[in-house]
């Protein structure tokens, strides 16, 4: 396995907004098995999304209940309630921390492909499952890179000045 390059804020590539995939490969198995490869190199990492490792397609990985990875593939959120605030980081901003709200419980309808001490599938199937608290955050997050937002996007202005000054200094 190797270890991929995660793309820094403000590389203009995060964004993208990832096309969806339409057929599973094996350059996919082999890129899923990669970007879980980098969340075990980065060890607080919970979520990865393809578009950070420079793929613009709809996959990213989420570590539920903080142990099990789980790909997933074209995710829709079809339904979100409850609110409450939580320190948000990303592997794109290291060391930026802030209080972001997002829904509490997410349910999401997406394709997968199991990895691991699973069997080779060569093709990803359709799974619809409710998640909750932290594990509806990493979902949220891995979502927004999807789409091309960031999690600089739900700063303050004030927040955004400062983070813009870190980065100009690096």
């Amino acid at each position: 396995m190797k270890k991929l390059e995660i793309l820094m804020y403000p590389d203009p590539v995060l964004r993208e907004k990832s096309a969806v995939v339409v057929n599973w490969s094996d350059d996919l198995t082999e890129l899923v098995k990669n970007m879980q490869y980098t969340m075990e190199c980065n060890n607080d990492a919970v979520g990865l999304s393809a578009i950070q490792v420079g793929v613009p397609l709809r996959i990213f990985l989420a570590k539920i209940n903080n142990k099990d990875y789980e790909v997933l593939i074209n995710p829709v959120i079809v339904e979100s309630w409850d609110t409450f605030g939580i320190q948000e980081g990303c592997l794109s901003f290291p060391g930026v921390f802030d209080l972001i709200n997002r829904a509490k419980y997410v349910k999401v309808k997406y394709q997968t492909n199991p990895i691991g001490e699973f069997p080779y599938v060569t093709e990803a199937y359709s799974v619809t499952n409710t998640f909750r608290d932290l594990d509806a955050i990493i979902i949220q997050h891995e979502l927004d890179h999807l789409d091309g937002i960031l999690m600089y996007d739900h700063f303050t202005p004030q927040f955004q000045k400062r983070v813009d000054k870190r980065i100009r200094t690096r």
